[in-house]
Order: structure tokens, then sequence, then C-alpha cells
């Protein structure tokens, strides 16, 4: 037997072992009724209204992804090299976050958004000016991360009294998700407002306030 029929046979066998499985996967699929529908203790109403909350809170993700990353590369001035490296850990946990938030939208059974226009029609988020001074790029950041706070808590406040009323099928991930979220986006923008404390004094002038006893 040549090379060439050899490989023909193998071929032909390693295909049929395909068939076999793509026959084997119809039958069982059939039998159980089910497909592949998501079955994850979460009615599919409340998945795909969670689903649509964490698809805009994914574009302004990456709406600040992008911004921040064009602030890093084309940062000058003084404070050149602290900048830089703030903003290059920045983006790189946005980054990470925005996998995250996309793939528990898949896990809820949902199509993650994916693509400029579809992030520019979900987020209110705008690009950055990359000529712009390095203050004004901090606050445009920090503006950008309060308003990302603002979506993850609305989100969050709307998640929580729909499960209030359904307290057997409680989305922890996702909840635990936003609230991580909330975490990272409030401790950015405190460190953002603290850099900016001294550039304005007014502004952020309850940086200084003591609490009363």
């Amino acid at each position: 037997m040549t090379d060439q029929s050899k490989w023909s046979e193998s071929y032909i066998t390693d295909w049929e072992e395909v068939e076999n499985i793509q026959d084997s996967n119809r039958s069982q699929t059939k039998a159980s009724g089910q497909g592949l529908k998501v079955q994850i203790g979460i009615p599919e109403q409340t998945r795909k209204e969670v689903s649509h909350g964490l698809a805009h809170l994914l574009a302004d993700t990456y709406a600040l992804y992008l911004k921040t990353q064009n602030y890093h590369w084309n940062v000058t001035g003084a404070q050149f090299f602290e900048l830089h490296r703030m903003f290059q850990r920045q983006y790189e946990e946005l980054g990470q976050a925005v996998d995250v938030i996309a793939e528990r939208i898949r896990i809820l059974g949902f199509l993650a958004p994916g693509g400029l226009h579809s992030f520019a029609d979900l987020t209110s988020i705008k690009d950055g000016d990359g000529s712009a001074d390095p203050k004004d790029m901090q606050l445009d950041l920090l503006n950008g991360h309060e308003s990302a706070i603002r979506r993850a808590r609305g989100i969050l406040t709307q998640f929580e009294a729909t499960h209030e009323l359904d307290r057997k099928n409680i989305d922890t991930v996702t909840q635990g998700l936003l609230i991580a979220r909330l975490e990272a986006h409030e401790k950015t923008a405190w460190m953002l407002r603290s850099c900016l404390a001294e550039s304005h004094p007014a502004a952020f002038k309850a940086e200084g306030v003591r609490l009363s006893a």
C-alpha cells in the first residue's frame, strides 16, 4: 500500500469518526428535548436583563481602556514617567476587565457586543485627545471612571431589586463581578482625584475635610 493510499484510508476513518460523533450528538439532543439551552438556575428574562446592563458596562470599560491607552502613549511633560506608568497599570486592569465582563455575558447565554460601532452605541464615554494637557487627561479619566461607577451601581441596584423578588435564583457571580468593578473604578477615581487635588483645590477641597466625631 502506498503512502498516499494509507493517508486516504486514515482520512476516511477520521471523517467517519467525526460523522459518528455528530450523529450521536444529534441523537442525544433530540432525546433530551433541551438542545443547548442555558440552564443555570436563572430565568431567561433575568439573564437577558442582566446581560443588557453588562453590555453597557462592557462598552464603558472598553472606551476607558482605549482612552487610557491613548493617554499612556501620548502624555508629555515633567510627570511623563509617573503618568506613563500609572496609565499603563490602569489600561492593563481595564483590559482584563473587558474579558471578564464579555465572558460573563456569554455565560449568561447572550452574544457580547464587539466592534467600535457597537461600543459607541452603548457608551457615553468619548474618545480622548492625545494632545491634551496631562492634568486634563487625568480629569478626563476621572470623569470616565465616575461614569462607569454610576453605570455599575445602577446595574447593581436594578439587579438587587430584581433578585429581591426571586430569592431562589440569585446570580451571585454577576453580583460579585459588579461589586469588583465598583471597587476597581472607585479606587482608580480616588487616585486620580488625589493627583489632581493640588492643581484643582476648589474642585477637590473635600479631600482635606476631616470627619467629625
